[in-house]
């Protein structure tokens, strides 16, 4: 999907490594849900009025003028989002406490595949759909399976 976009829009081609990252910031921020193209014109627009916008972001949205195509791409977009989350007596905690990675898949739905780390290495590893997960949400989440002993 993504890759196709880009081909599609040789405009952004200077953007092209930031495309991906666009996509999931749109996800992450909308709970997995879809947007319709009103409500995400409404997001954008939200976004573009802040100066701390990320600016490769805001090149691509200023450049893809068809906000319905966008908004197509990022709904239709499906991810596999990496979640690997530290316990507080984990070598890299409290520098970090998580980390979250994405990438395309051409599964059906966006899913997060959680690992938990503990000083004794992988305390637990499961999988859930991402819909519907809001940031605090996710917060929850890695409050919680931090303090797991």
């Amino acid at each position: 999907m993504v890759h196709g976009f880009i081909n599609k829009h040789k405009e952004i081609q200077e953007y092209s490594s930031s495309v991906l990252d666009f996509v999931s910031y749109f996800k992450f921020i909308n709970d997995y849900t879809d947007y319709t193209v009103e409500e995400f014109k409404t997001i954008l627009s939200k976004r573009m009025e802040n100066t701390y916008f990320d600016f490769k972001f805001r090149q691509i949205a200023n450049l893809i003028q068809d906000k319905e195509d966008l908004t197509s791409l990022i709904n239709n977009t499906q991810l596999e989002v990496e979640l690997d989350i530290y316990t507080p007596d984990h070598k890299y905690s409290p520098k970090h406490t998580f980390v979250m990675e994405y990438k395309e898949t051409e599964d059906a739905t966006t899913t997060i595949h959680v690992r938990v780390y503990s000083k004794n290495g992988l305390v637990k590893e499961y999988s859930m759909p991402a819909k519907g997960m809001s940031m605090q949400d996710l917060s929850t989440l890695i409050d919680k399976e931090r303090s797991v002993k």
